[in-house]
């Protein structure tokens, strides 16, 4: 059996408002190759199951699995993991749409530059209308050091933060199968992506960005990305510091690794969120004092220290006004050379050489 080019893997969950647009543009793609995973994680609203069923029935591409127990956005990924055989996977939320060449695209930008990960933006629409500026996904990498290049996961990680633009989102990335199915998704959490994305992106050899932004993410009340924060919400988040710390203690990471930087920022942010929240259970109050007595001084939180101000430098100094002037100036170049060449086509001189190369040509045959 020939082995599908991407694998896309949609975790659904009470959104049947939503599936039939997310389902359409998947289906739809203008590249047929691809394997379409669609996991039911047990639930509630019956019409979602109704709707996936229509679907694996009427698309000989769709695998439809339905949990028997809710495992989460984490679970239901694993489990499209574990069934996915394509060359590479795409997480796709199952509330958001995708540009119907997107698949064709990105894949053929993996495989020409041949990268483990390609990395692109978002597009935010509420209610159907697009906005381009709430949420900045639109600008993820616009214009950033990071764009059209292929970078070392470890450097793609150090460029991002030293810009402020390191998000890690797994809708929106391509991940070449063979390196993210070494990991897997913590499960029945919130924040599920925080902690395990920068991981994969560290064991990445090659990285491409494109400014590319084939993905429609919705903004609503009711979302899971939307939700304010609640006690499990701050659980989850310590949790995921906790699973970074634990990788790190795994690693030798040396003095500039830019992962013990991004490591301290999220615990400076999870501790930001902890005091902000009141009434606190007895249990969350051990978890958070449990990992400051463990890690308030541990090697990786002092190295992410000591990198901070490097990076805050780098982003306000000349170093990154420097790389995107001079992208700006290679854009501005691009324009220039190209607006002589149309001048040179619409020139008296070429409308006659045109012609007269023709006829030589023929002439020669």
């Amino acid at each position: 059996m020939k082995t599908p080019k991407v694998s896309v893997i949609i975790p659904v969950y009470n959104t049947s408002k939503f599936l039939k647009k997310c389902l359409d543009s998947i289906v739809n793609q203008t590249m047929s190759d691809i394997q379409i995973i669609i996991i039911n994680d047990n639930s509630p609203d019956l019409e979602d199951h109704e709707i996936c069923k229509y679907y694996d029935e009427n698309d000989q591409r769709i695998i439809y699995i339905k949990h028997d127990t809710n495992c989460g956005l984490g679970g239901a990924r694993n489990t499209g993991l574990r069934i996915a055989s394509g060359e590479y996977i795409w997480f796709v939320d199952s509330d958001d749409f995708i540009d119907t060449n997107s698949c064709e695209f990105l894949h053929k930008l993996a495989s020409e530059e041949n990268v483990d990960i390609v990395a692109f933006s978002a597009t935010s629409h509420v209610n159907g209308s697009l906005n381009l500026a709430q949420h900045g996904y639109y600008h993820y990498w616009r214009d950033k050091p990071v764009l059209d290049q292929i970078f070392t996961g470890k450097k793609f990680i150090e460029i991002a933060l030293s810009c402020e633009s390191f998000h890690v989102s797994a809708c929106l990335h391509l991940f070449r199968s063979s390196l993210v199915n070494r990991f897997k998704f913590r499960e029945n959490v919130f924040h599920e992506d925080t902690d395990l994305v920068p991981i994969i992106i560290h064991n990445a050899c090659s990285v491409y960005c494109t400014e590319y932004a084939p993905y429609y993410r919705l903004l609503r009340e009711d979302s899971i990305t939307q939700r304010e924060y609640n006690e499990k919400v701050i659980v989850d988040r310590l949790l995921s510091i906790k699973s970074l710390f634990e990788f790190a203690a795994g690693l030798s990471l040396e003095e500039d690794n830019p992962l013990a930087y991004y490591i301290y920022n999220a615990f400076l942010y999870a501790k930001e969120i902890y005091f902000g929240y009141e009434n606190k259970s007895d249990l969350t109050e051990d978890l958070f004092n449990c990992l400051c007595d463990q890690y308030d001084n541990s090697v990786i939180l002092k190295r992410g220290r000591s990198l901070q101000s490097s990076y805050q430098n780098a982003y306000t100094s000349g170093e990154y006004a420097k790389l995107k002037e001079e992208l700006g100036n290679t854009k501005m170049a691009y324009a220039h050379l190209k607006k002589e060449l149309d001048t040179i086509k619409l020139s008296f001189l070429w409308k006659i050489a045109e012609p007269i190369k023709y006829f030589k040509g023929k002439l020669k045959k």
